[in-house]
Parts: structure tokens; sequence; C-alpha cells
């Protein structure tokens, strides 16, 4: 798709308006299910020449700001029970929700997380979301890693068209006033079954500050 892209600055911090159009809302995870997204990639610090646009390379790493629309649902208030994915779907029984739980909220909080995998692991991408963005780091293709902490904000909302996706985000160490860097951008629709590598990405786009 088009996208249609605005920047500004204050000087420390970079905010990026991202919009493209796109008829179908995918917003809800799942089995053979892929969501709408999008991302803007800048190198780590500014330099002579620019790392590599796929995912940078090796000792010249790139910063991502990765935005899903099923992270933005879960924090405009879905749910993320099973019912809320699958609203067809009938459960026996789980074992957070049994009777002798009822009585201790902290106990069944407990049991809940103990059998929820990837929520007791600790692992960054699981639900509930807080923040419907987090930030990436990569040195080459598959060597794309989650930061030591996300500090990018962003927000996304429909339109009657599709998309309009705001993130904000730190400038490039090394990059002020007067400077030049470079930005890429990146999205992946739904409906065309879009999903990791397979997505409409740019190539690096050159990037001032005035």
């Amino acid at each position: 798709p088009e996208v249609r892209v605005q920047a500004l600055t204050d000087g420390a911090q970079l905010a990026v308006r991202l919009a493209w159009d796109d008829p179908s809302q995918d917003d809800l995870p799942g089995a053979a299910r892929f969501c709408d997204a999008c991302a803007v990639q800048v190198p780590q610090a500014v330099e002579a020449s620019v790392p590599n646009p796929q995912m940078g390379e090796s000792g010249r790493p790139v910063e991502i700001t990765h935005w899903r629309a099923s992270w933005q649902a879960e924090v405009n208030g879905r749910g993320t029970s099973i019912q809320e994915y699958y609203p067809n779907a009938q459960v026996d029984h789980y074992p957070f929700t049994a009777a002798p739980l009822e009585a201790s909220p902290e106990l069944q909080r407990e049991a809940e997380i103990r059998f929820s995998p990837a929520r007791a692991s600790g692992n960054t991408v699981s639900s509930p979301r807080t923040s419907a963005v987090e930030d990436l780091i990569a040195t080459g293709p598959g060597s794309i890693t989650a930061a030591g902490a996300t500090v990018s904000r962003g927000a996304g909302r429909r339109t009657p068209a599709g998309w309009e996706v705001v993130l904000t985000r730190p400038l490039p160490q090394g990059l002020a006033a007067g400077g030049e860097s470079v930005i890429a951008f990146a999205i992946w629709q739904g409906a065309d079954q879009e999903a990791g590598s397979r997505k409409m990405r740019s190539a690096w786009v050159p990037l001032r500050l005035e």
C-alpha cells in the first residue's frame, strides 16, 4: 500500500505519523489469523555510511519501533480470554477457575499465571498488553530481538480509509538539529496474510532535522 508519512521532533524525540489505506480491520490474533501492523526503523547511531536496510548488519545495529493492531485493541480495553478470541468456543474447565479458589483471588491469580506458560516465563509479547508498541534491535536478517526496555510510545486508530498510527521514539545517537540520517518503514496487512518477513517495506529514506 501507499504510506503517507509525517514527522516532527523536539530535538530529543522523533514523532512519526503513518497512514495507509486498508479496507479490513485485522486486529484479532489466533491460529491462521494475521494482524495489521507497522514499524519504523532507524540506525542506532549516525555514521558516515548507513547500515544495510534489511535489519542492519553485524556491528551496525538498527532500532525498530513496532506497532500491532491486536495490541492496540487490548490497550483500548478488549479482553484476552478464549471467549474474546473465539466466541463460539466451549471450555469444560480451567484449573484457575476451580471452585476452591473462588474465595482467594490471590491464589486464583497465581494459578492463572502458572497455567499460562508465556506469562509465567515473562514473554514480553504475551497478554495482557499495557502498550501497543515494542522496541526491537537487529544486526542483520534473523537477528531481531527485544530491546532491553521499550521506551517508545505509540497509538493507532481506524480511519474511514484504513489506519493512522503515531509512533514516538528517541532520535538516533548523534542526530541533532541540522543533521541528517535515514529512516525506513514497514506495513503488514492481515487480509493479505502478511506476517514476519512477509510485508511491505521501504528502502532507507533520507531524514533531515530542521
